[in-house]
C-alpha cells in the first residue's frame, strides 16, 4: 500500500533533521581544513608568482587570469567566503543524499569523509522513501489528467 500523508510527513521531517544535523557536522568538521587549504594555496600561488620574474604588464595579466578563474570557475563561497558555512553545508548534504554529487564541495578530513558515509547510509534511503511516493503520485495524477483530456 502507498504511504499515508502522515508517513510521508514523518519521513520528510526525518530527512530535514538529517540534513540539518549533517550540515552542522560538515560545517564543524571541514571549515578549518578548508580555510587552511585555501591559505596554503594562496601562499603557494604567491611563491610561484614571485619566482616567475614577471614584468609589470605580465604580472597584471597573470593576476587577471587568476581573478577570472576565481570569479567564473569557482563557486563564490569557495573563492571568497567560508567554503563550509552552514548554507554550503546544507547544499552539500542535499547533493550527497540525492546522489547527484556535483563535486564542487568534498570533505577533506577523515572525520568529514566518515560523516559523509554515515549520512549517505541513512540519507539516501530516506530521500528515496520520500521522493518515490511523491513521484508515483505525480505520475498517477498526470496520467489521469491526460486520459481525461485526450482519451475520453
Amino acid at each position: 500500500p502507498p504511504p499515508t500523508g502522515r508517513q510521508l510527513a514523518v519521513v520528510g521531517v526525518a530527512m530535514l533533521a538529517l540534513v540539518l544535523v549533517g550540515a552542522q557536522a560538515f560545517a564543524t568538521l571541514e571549515r578549518g581544513a578548508a580555510l587552511e587549504s585555501r591559505a596554503n594555496y594562496a601562499t603557494q600561488l604567491d611563491g610561484l608568482i614571485a619566482q616567475g620574474n614577471f614584468s609589470g604588464r605580465q604580472l597584471q595579466i597573470v593576476q587577471q587570469i587568476i581573478l577570472h578563474h576565481s570569479n567564473h570557475w569557482c563557486m563564490p563561497h569557495m573563492a571568497h567566503g567560508d567554503p563550509w558555512n552552514f548554507e554550503s553545508s546544507v547544499y552539500f548534504t542535499l547533493v550527497l543524499i540525492s546522489t547527484v554529487g556535483y563535486g564542487d564541495l568534498a570533505p577533506e578530513t577523515s572525520a568529514g569523509k566518515f560523516a559523509a558515509v554515515v549520512i549517505s547510509l541513512f540519507g539516501i534511503p530516506l530521500m528515496l522513501s520520500f521522493t518515490i511516493p511523491l513521484a508515483k503520485s505525480l505520475i498517477v495524477t498526470l496520467t489521469t489528467e491526460v486520459r481525461r483530456m485526450y482519451i475520453t
